[in-house]
């Protein structure tokens, strides 16, 4: 019984001190993240739940968008999501439908003072024009909004991508997102064109009070 009785306590002792190592770890990224925040001006998150997140939890329309493959625009300073629907998905199984024949075109405003999104798409040649059109005051990003709407690691993605850290010194209300990996892209001039995986962005900043984006579905030739 002696020999039982020390082999429980051994395994107890071992299933306890793997909980409090992977408790302390989890401990230490959290304070890493908060740490990163700080050093770098982002504003520390006030949600208590990762899950309520707008980028990579089940947040406003997250939750809904994360089954079509395909990428759209969030406004950071509301959660309002457009999708730029390239592609055409049935919306109870995820599966993918025929391209439709006439012209789609959206207007998404997000509230009196977030700026509206024009999308206009061809699915038979998968091309979408995009127009980010600004308020007065050029769409800021507020940090206060921001804040009730993304964990701190989401965060650090959207105030500084790993492209470009350090070089912003003004940031739009606006990002490209792809629902599949629930990444946000940044909309700064020092973006001229990248791809999100087989989606191709060409952007336009000639204009004063708007941003042109050419989309284009571009997969690799194989």
């Amino acid at each position: 019984m002696q020999v039982i009785k020390k082999k429980i306590l051994i395994i107890s002792i071992f299933f306890i001190v793997i909980f409090m190592v992977s408790y302390k770890k989890e401990k230490m990224h959290d304070q890493i993240i908060i740490a990163e925040s700080e050093v770098r001006n982002i504003p520390p998150s006030e949600l208590e739940d990762k899950e309520r997140c707008f980028l990579c939890g089940n947040g406003g329309l997250m939750g809904y968008y994360k089954q079509f493959d395909s990428i759209g625009i969030i406004n950071l300073n509301t959660g309002q999501i457009c999708d730029i629907g390239i592609f055409s998905y049935d919306e109870e199984s995820g599966i993918l439908l025929e391209p439709s024949k006439q012209l789609n075109h959206t207007i998404t405003k997000s509230g009196k003072a977030a700026s509206t999104t024009s999308v206009s798409t061809n699915q038979e040649r998968r091309i979408s024009n995009v127009e980010l059109i600004f308020t007065e005051d050029n769409s800021p990003l507020h940090d206060e909004m921001a804040a009730t709407l993304f964990c701190d690691e989401c965060l650090i993605k959207i105030y500084e991508p790993k492209e470009y850290p350090g070089l912003y010194d003004y940031r739009f209300d606006m990002a490209f997102v792809d629902f599949t990996s629930r990444e946000p892209y940044p909309v700064n001039e020092f973006y001229r064109g990248y791809f999100i995986r087989d989606y191709y962005l060409n952007f336009d900043y000639s204009s004063n009070d708007r941003i042109k984006v050419l989309v284009f579905y571009s997969p690799k030739y194989s």
